[in-house]
């Protein structure tokens, strides 16, 4: 766990440097796509490493369900992005349904998984949000654009329509993953007997520094 952590330390100069690539214009999407996916994956891995060096099942669960829901944030992001080329240019080309769709079956599996893990009193703001209306929009959009894109039949929603829902929905999904980490962080603060502090400090930064390369993903799509 300290070679990660120091690794992870790292991550803000890479931020910071990968930025200015970006508002350079010296880059391209895959990229980017590329920079940030490769930095969450690192992340979350660590979280759920750290998660197995606890004995206590609630820490585990909370980790790795907290996990799994960074994981769709990160989907929904990607999602936001791709779709929304599509939809602002009123068609999809073949290889860009194959990533939104590929990107909308992790992000549900990832919920899921998320949904089976997590304790149900510490997922109610997830329940919540999935039983309201805001669910079917998505959802319709999602159709309209793998059933439909690639023949450019979409014009019933507009590139701005679409990204607005998406960027909302990201929010909410971000929100909701704080709120859960915040939950999560009491259990191991509990519980530091067994989890060491060192443990928990990492942690803390690592959830820092996701939520900040996921807010930098949503810029990068707009």
């Amino acid at each position: 766990p300290k070679q990660e952590c120091t690794t992870l330390t790292s991550f803000g100069h890479d931020f910071k440097g990968f930025r200015a690539r970006v508002d350079a214009g010296t880059t391209d999407v895959a990229a980017v796509h590329a920079f940030y996916e490769n930095h969450i994956s690192a992340m979350l891995k660590f979280i759920a490493n750290i998660s197995q060096l606890s004995d206590n099942h609630q820490v585990t669960e909370g980790l790795l369900a907290w996990t799994h829901m960074l994981r769709a944030n990160s989907y929904a992001g990607s999602e936001l992005a791709v779709g929304a080329i599509g939809f602002y240019k009123g068609k999809f080309e073949q290889a860009e349904l194959t990533v939104l769709g590929k990107f909308i079956v992790s992000q549900d599996v990832m919920l899921q998984l998320f949904q089976e893990i997590a304790p149900e009193h510490m997922a109610k703001p997830w329940l919540q949000y999935q039983s309201s209306s805001k669910i079917a929009d998505i959802q319709a959009m999602r159709d309209l654009a793998i059933n439909f894109g690639i023949w450019g039949n979409i014009s019933a929603v507009r590139g701005d329509i679409f990204y607005q829902a998406q960027l909302a929905r990201l929010r909410e999904l971000q929100s909701i993953a704080n709120t859960f980490s915040d939950q999560v962080m009491v259990i191991v603060a509990e519980n530091l007997a067994t989890t060491r502090s060192s443990i928990y400090t990492s942690i803390v930064f690592s959830a820092l520094a996701l939520t900040v390369s996921l807010a930098v993903m949503a810029i990068v799509a707009l």
